[in-house]
């Protein structure tokens, strides 16, 4: 098992997750759909 490639494969993933998150709040707050959820 090469624990650099697992490492990558981690970093890529924690990446697409931020990067899904930032554009989904984004979306919500340009969209106005932030203020019918809360």
């Amino acid at each position: 098992m090469k624990l650099k490639t697992k490492n990558k494969l981690v970093a890529w993933v924690l990446v697409g997750c931020m990067i899904f998150f930032f554009l989904y709040t984004i979306h919500n707050i340009t969209g106005g759909i932030f203020n019918r959820v809360l």
